[in-house]
């Protein structure tokens, strides 16, 4: 006796198994676009951040101390400048040939007048060639140089109401002394240096009197206005390592 063939339920396996598959990953989309949107997003905002970061870079203005290959420049929108400039309260001379840094100044307070002008060492001028000394007189300044380049700034005064620096092209003479004192005038000074008619017009300390001791309220002038009766005032400091180490025939600026 034959019976009937049944069909096989196999091909509606196949059909349940491949339906559920598609749900499971139409689920799987569903639940994954929020995060997928969202990652998306987050790299769409964070190729933006590092394009403007790169702009802000690439257009901001060099501003202020850059130091390249051991040298330090000043910059003011990107552009090199020389001479005397501040930063965060702080002086700092700029040689105009260079552009680099040559030191940074002594603030004047306190017994400023009694230290070098700079905080820096003085220079070992027997290592350097064509030295030369230009003071300028509306700057209150004496500029140490070699060649053309600047290598050390100092305080000065010249003179005031009641004298006058001669102007003009000299050279340090060979006079030297400890010290001087002028009762006429009733001052004296340290460390006098002639730079013309041999021992009248001299580079010197601050003055003293009679007695030897620094005149206080003249000596606070230096650097800050002319007060001499004709010579050139440095700080006791500067005036001692400039008679000791500046030598007899060095060209003198006064301007």
């Amino acid at each position: 006796m034959k019976y009937p063939r049944q069909k096989s339920n196999w091909h509606y396996d196949r059909i349940l198994i491949a339906a559920f598959l598609l749900v499971v990953l139409l689920l799987a989309l569903i639940l994954g676009l929020p995060k997928l949107s969202q990652t998306l997003a987050g790299a769409k905002n964070s190729t933006t951040q590092s394009s403007s970061s790169n702009m802000a870079t690439s257009s901001s203005a060099l501003n202020g101390l850059v130091t390249s290959s051991s040298k330090t420049y000043f910059y003011h929108n990107n552009v090199q400048e020389t001479g005397f400039q501040t930063v965060n309260g702080d002086t700092y001379y700029f040689d105009p040939t260079t552009k680099a840094e040559v030191g940074q100044m002594r603030p004047m307070t306190g017994e400023y007048w009694r230290e070098s002008s700079m905080l820096k060492a003085y220079p070992d001028v027997a290592k350097l060639s064509k030295l030369s000394v230009f003071v300028s007189l509306s700057e209150q300044r004496v500029y140490l140089k070699s060649d053309t380049k600047v290598i050390y700034v100092m305080y000065a005064s010249s003179g005031g109401e009641d004298g006058t620096t001669p102007t003009g092209n000299f050279t340090l003479n060979d006079y030297r002394a400890a010290s001087f004192y002028n009762s006429a005038e009733g001052e004296g000074a340290n460390y006098p240096t002639g730079f013309y008619e041999y021992s009248i017009y001299l580079f010197h300390s601050v003055p003293t009197d009679s007695s030897g001791q620094y005149i206080l309220s003249q000596a606070t002038l230096l650097g800050k206005s002319a007060a001499s009766h004709g010579c050139i005032r440095l700080s006791v400091a500067d005036s001692q390592w400039f008679q000791k180490n500046m030598p007899t025939g060095t060209p003198v600026s006064i301007h």
